[in-house]
């Protein structure tokens, strides 16, 4: 258990959202997706690869003034030493590892990919943007570097699960740049870039709190729950900065149709309301623009968000393989 400003070894859950902070959140991803060498324990391989991530960016010595004192001690010098003894140990021996983030490129047969859910903004606009999903397919697989290995597309709304060997690619780029090919894409903004194992651990979160909120109400295979006599969908909103926000429900001044359950890091709960009949359509594009005024309004910014309802997202994660 990490003391909170006071540890020994260097504090991930501090390291992580520091990172994080700066505009590296691909590569903290990246990290807690990344797999120790056979001998060597995953959280100190992990503490390693973080801490030449700062290095590399020049962070470390103000990480160390807000988050870890005990960096600045002998001990703690001697620590940062070892750590990066670890990582070079590892890139001269024969066995496979992945590459830590920040540092000189190992050899391909070195790397493990990370993997990534990465999910486009307004493709869901079918009447604007009616692109097959074997299309987009096609789109990526031809204009991605080969570092970047399709997993799968699970259907049309842009969808995809992507696997990297170089973490240092910046995916949601080439990915828009790979789908603008297309003339009816050419006007896509924004892509969410999500570390797999993230994006699998915020769904079962979104499942615990549904179902300790509405109990036998809550059908987790359909991610829906009935309240009142309506159907509301569960879904996730992905974020470009870190937030937190508590429950709130839009519209304040007419029925509900979008209840932020909760914002935390860089991810937001939702449940969205099924229109009833004769009402007008109510999109996955409402929880998307509830959550950003939300979010932007809290931290006195704009943010970008992308939404996609649980059971997307559990098809997207049925793509990778699993331990």
């Amino acid at each position: 258990m990490e003391n909170h400003g006071s540890s020994v070894q260097l504090p991930l859950r501090d390291a992580y959202p520091y990172a994080d902070s700066k505009g590296l959140r691909t590569e903290t991803e990246a990290i807690r997706d990344a797999r120790p060498p056979t001998g060597a324990h995953q959280s100190l391989f992990r503490r390693a690869l973080i801490a030449r991530l700062l290095v590399a960016n020049d962070l470390l010595a103000s990480f160390i003034t807000e988050h870890w004192p005990h960096g600045e001690t002998v001990d703690g010098q001697a620590l940062l030493r070892s750590y990066e003894r670890l990582l070079k140990r590892n890139e001269h021996s024969n066995e496979p590892c992945e590459k830590s983030p920040g540092s000189p490129s190992t050899s391909a047969a070195k790397e493990i990919p990370a993997q990534f859910v990465v999910l486009v903004r307004g493709m869901a606009m079918f009447g604007k943007r009616r692109v097959k999903k074997q299309l987009q397919q096609d789109l990526l697989k031809q204009h991605l570097p080969e570092s970047i290995s399709v997993l799968g597309v699970f259907n049309k709304s842009g969808n995809y699960a992507l696997s990297a060997s170089n973490a240092r690619l910046e995916i949601g780029p080439l990915v828009l740049k790979a789908l603008q090919s297309h003339r009816s894409l050419r006007d896509l903004e924004y892509v969410s870039v999500v570390a797999a194992s993230t994006v699998r651990s915020d769904l079962s979160k979104l499942v615990t709190v549904i179902t300790k909120l509405y109990g036998q109400q809550f059908d987790t295979r359909r991610f829906g729950v009935k309240i009142d006599g309506n159907v509301w969908r569960a879904g996730l909103a992905f974020l470009s900065d870190q937030a937190e926000l508590g429950e709130s429900a839009w519209p304040v001044d007419a029925p509900a149709k979008v209840i932020v359950l909760k914002a935390a890091n860089g991810s937001a709960m939702f449940l969205k309301r099924e229109e009833a009949k004769n009402e007008q359509r109510i999109s996955f594009g409402a929880p998307t623009d509830v959550v950003e005024r939300a979010v932007s309004a809290s931290l006195k910014r704009p943010i970008m968000a992308t939404s996609r309802s649980a059971r997307t997202i559990r098809g997207v994660l049925r793509f990778f393989p699993t331990a």
